[in-house]
Order: C-alpha cells, then structure tokens, then sequence
C-alpha cells in the first residue's frame, strides 16, 4: 500500500514539474510575441516619425522657393532625400485670402520595400526680408554726422559706426564691429556692438527687367519737364531726368538701362520700384499727391560710391536700396520709409524714419521671404 502512494506521488511530481514548464512555455512564448510587437510598434514609430521629418524637409524646401508667385508645383514631382530610402514631394497653391498653402508629402522605405507616408500643411504669408524691418540697415562701416536722425525704427550695420556730431537714434544701434562715439549722439534703446550679423538681401535684376520690359521698352534717354503729368511704366534703354513741376505716376516698375536723375518740385504718386542700372541722384522737393498711400522703392544697382545720393530738400516716401553701392545722403532731406544700402554715409539734417506701410511694397522688394502662421501635421 505504501508503495502505491509512494508511485502516486511521483507521478503527481512529474505531473506537476510537466504543467509547470507548459506555463514557463507559454509565458515566454508570450513575452516573446509581446517583445516583437513592442519592437514592431517602436519601428513603426520611427519609421513614422522619420516621414514626418522627410515632410518637413518639403515644406522647408517650398519656402525657399514659393516665395517666387511662378513656383507653384502640383505635387507631382520627387525630390530624393536619400536615394531609394525617402523622398518628398510639394504642392503649392494660392488662397483666397492671400496666403500660400504648402503641402508636402514624405515617404520613407521599410525592411519590407514599403512606403511609409506623412503628409504636413503649412499656411504662409508674404514678409519683407529682415534688412528692410530697420530704419537704416548697411551692409559695411557707416558713419553719421551732424544732426542725423534715425526716426521710429531701429539702426542695424554689418561691420562698425562712427557717431560724430549730434546724431539722434530713437530706436536702438545694433554693430556686428565696434561703435565709436564723439559729440553728443543720442541712442534711445541702447547700442550692441558685437552683434549678429544679418544678411543682405539678394536682388534678382533680371527678374525686375523681365518684368518691366513686358510693360514695354522706350529705346533712348527720357527727359520729363513741364508741368504736364506723365506716368511711366516699363523699360528704359537709356538714362531718365525728371524736372519741373510735372506730376508723376510710377505704374508698378520703371526699369532704367543708365542713370536717374530727379530734381525739381516733383509730385509723385503710385506703388512700385524705380529700378537703375547706374547712379541715382535726387535733389529738390518730391512729394505724394494728397490722399496717395502708395510707396516707392529707389533701387541702385551700382556698386561704390555714390551709388544713390540724396540731397537738397527732398521729402521721399518710401525705401531707398543700394545693394551694391553706397547711399550719400546730405542736405536736410526727409525719407519716410527706410533705407538699405552696403554703405551709408549721412551728414547734414537728413532724417530717416521707419515707416510700417514700407510692407506695402512686399510683392517688389527683393528678398520676399514666406513666413508660416499655420502648421498641422496629417
């Protein structure tokens, strides 16, 4: 009889050490199901995020051309990120309100040559680029002398200042060099030598001359006198002189092959760009049309001294931009807008003021920048 329990016994010991591994087993077998799906999942994840990234790298990349109203891609086009591993592809469209809509796709490749998808949606406006937010921005040393006035705005120069005399600035004086002060300048908000430097705006003449010669083409110099009102649009394959009393209308973009000269009592009104190959000089009285808002924008394409010079009395309503040359400003002038120039000099009672409605001219300054007020993941 003992035996027989004894017999019982160890087979209840083997029966229970046998269901013992079977749940070990399937423990494990789960653990093991488990561990791959959570693997599984983290790569799907990665995998996911990677596309995300690839998206961004579109929507990166359509800002920098979108800016530009021609480029618009419908999303059809592949731009490898990396070859046969992730790619992205952009469309961009035009809202009703006048924002620019970008949509990129991102693909990313997995272990099994499947495509791994994520779509972002960005919405974007039209900014001028950072040169044009100061009053006065130069790309090199400047100086300011006698009562120069910086109004409502703030003084940016890529490289050192001389203050001499009793210069005012009522905003703040930023210097990637050194600032040296004699006299009694005045800085409201502070000066910042060492600061961060920030970049020129680059200018795109062909496109400018493209644009004005589809407005038409006057081969020969333009000389405007009188008392007769002109307006002028277009391509000028010769220089331009303005004098007298006459009033004129800029239609969009005047596009001169030589130099401009302006002098005179000139009233002015329209919105758009007058454009020179060569020199610019203004002197006399300009002045806006009453009840006009619109802005100008006086762009030198020469390079050194003396590429636009101001002097005189003359009051200019808008930017004045020298990208290449130096702006020489004298006399007791008034510019309501701003100025930007590789080198500034100002002496005399000129005073420079900052004025926001200068982002009216967003659609023909150089530089348009696409700034996102919008973004959504998909």
């Amino acid at each position: 009889m003992l035996s027989i329990l004894k017999k019982d016994e160890g087979y209840t010991a083997v029966f229970l050490v046998f269901m013992v591994l079977v749940l070990l087993s399937v423990l494990l077998t789960g653990l093991t199901g488990l561990s791959v799906t959570s693997y599984s999942l983290a790569k799907t994840k990665t995998l996911q995020t990677d596309a995300l990234y690839t998206a961004e790298s579109g929507i990166n990349y359509a800002l920098i051309n979108a800016a530009n109203p021609s480029w618009r891609p419908d999303g059809s086009v592949q731009t490898d990120v990396e070859p046969n591993k992730s790619y992205f592809k952009v469309k961009v469209s035009d809202t009703a309100d006048g924002k620019v809509m970008i949509t990129s796709y991102g693909f990313v490749k997995d272990v099994n040559n499947e495509w791994v998808e994520r779509t972002v949606r960005v919405y974007a406006e039209k900014a001028i680029a950072d040169a044009f937010r100061f009053a006065l921005f130069s790309n090199s040393n400047t100086a300011m002398s006698g009562n120069s006035t910086i109004h409502n705005g703030d003084m940016h120069v890529n490289g050192s200042v001389t203050l001499s005399g009793n210069p005012q600035i009522d905003g703040k004086l930023e210097a990637t060099g050194s600032i040296f002060k004699s006299g009694n300048p005045k800085v409201e908000d502070g000066i910042y030598p060492g600061s961060q430097p920030v970049s020129m705006p680059s200018i795109d003449s062909n496109s400018y001359l493209a644009k004005a010669q589809a407005l038409g083409t006057i081969n020969g110099n333009v000389v405007v006198s009188g008392n007769n009102s002109v307006t002028l649009k277009g391509y000028i394959n010769g220089n331009l002189s303005i004098s007298g009393n006459a009033p004129i209308t800029i239609d969009t973009i005047v596009y001169v092959g030589g130099s401009v000269s302006i002098s005179g009592n000139i009233k002015v009104s329209g919105n758009g760009v007058i454009i020179a190959n060569n020199n610019i000089a203004v002197s006399g009285n300009i002045e806006y049309l009453a009840g006009d808002e619109g802005k100008l924008a006086f762009i030198s394409l020469a390079s050194g001294g003396g590429a636009i010079s101001i002097s005189g009395n003359p009051s200019i309503d808008g930017l004045i931009y020298a990208p290449n040359g130096t702006v020489n400003i004298s006399g007791n002038p008034d510019v309501l807008g701003g100025l930007v120039a590789d080198g500034v000099n100002l002496s005399g009672n000129p005073t420079i003021t900052r004025d926001p409605e200068i982002n009216s001219l967003v659609d023909v300054l150089p530089g348009n920048l696409l700034k996102v007020v919008f973004w959504q993941g998909m």
